[in-house]
């Protein structure tokens, strides 16, 4: 598993390097995933041989988290950059856009339910250190967790935009798409101004389409 990583780390950076521009940069993201999830279900058969009840249990917290993170992240900055400067390919892309946000959303918000949000109570570990428990609370235990909030907000947005820009049909991952960017980036939002407010993180772009899909709910 960790060569795989490894293999396809470095191919996630090459295409991240040259802005995604080459003609087969998306047959390439889906080859890295593709990698990922094969390596994913290798592991699934060995832990079922081994008596894990789960692939967690058999790859760790860590690394399972890990892998819904480099396949979200990975959608992520591919959409971000077609999103951001490549107009073309957008209108071109239509659907293909779309899935590829779906996708991104459901491996993004995987990373925090991994693991089960801490109750206050349940450990004395961190009982020195309010702001920990508060992030803990919420399911948030890295840097990892609280970015895959951010990222899977704004595909959220992403999708409610141009599913209604291009006035195209919404399915049922787009209808729970404004709730869960409202959702996503609040809880982002909450941990910004609030335990890591020392920490530099700005939660300004957050805020504003956090704000932005409130008032379409209200429509």
């Amino acid at each position: 598993m960790k060569i795989v990583l490894d293999v396809t780390y470095c191919r996630e950076n090459r295409l991240a390097d040259n802005d995604f521009s080459e003609s087969d940069s998306l047959e390439r993201v889906n080859a890295i995933i593709r990698s990922l999830e094969r390596s994913l279900e290798h592991v699934e058969n060995i832990t079922k041989h081994m008596g894990f009840n789960t692939v967690v249990e058999g790859l760790g917290e860590e690394l399972a988290e890990c892998l819904e993170w480099r396949k979200g992240a990975l959608l992520y900055m591919f959409c971000q950059t077609k999103e951001s400067d490549d107009e073309n390919w957008l209108d071109q892309h239509k659907e293909t856009f779309l899935e590829l946000l779906q996708k991104g959303v459901e491996h993004l918000t995987a990373v925090p339910s991994v693991r089960h949000p801490i109750k206050a109570g349940e450990t004395t570990v961190f009982s020195g250190s309010k702001d920990v428990l508060q992030l803990l609370e919420k399911g948030i235990f890295s840097d990892v967790h609280a970015l895959s909030l951010m990222y899977a907000g704004e595909m959220c947005y992403w999708l409610v935009t141009y599913t209604e820009k291009w006035d195209l049909p919404a399915n049922d991952s787009v209808a729970r798409a404004l709730p869960l960017g409202i959702q996503v980036l609040d809880t982002y939002t909450n941990a910004v101004e609030g335990p890591l407010k020392d920490a530099g993180w700005n939660c300004a772009r957050a805020k504003e389409l956090r704000d932005d899909l409130l008032q379409r709910q209200k429509l």
